[in-house]
């Protein structure tokens, strides 16, 4: 992913790997495998990873129970 499409996709607003845990109602572990596996893009800043809230709100509804 490119410079500008990282911004593109920041548009929407981006939150930290806690609180998109909280948000979804799953582990750290569950979430990154979920990053590994692309089915939740994000963004990497240095050492963090922000996601997106886009992409959160898109999960299918199977991730939060």
């Amino acid at each position: 992913m490119d410079q500008s499409e990282a911004v593109e996709l920041a548009r929407d607003g981006a939150v930290s790997v806690r609180a998109a845990c909280e948000f979804l109602g799953i582990g750290r572990t569950q979430l990154y495998e979920l990053m590994a596996s692309g089915e939740l893009r994000f963004i990497k800043h240095g050492a963090r990873r922000l996601l997106l809230r886009g992409e959160l709100a898109a999960l299918p509804g199977g991730v939060r129970e």
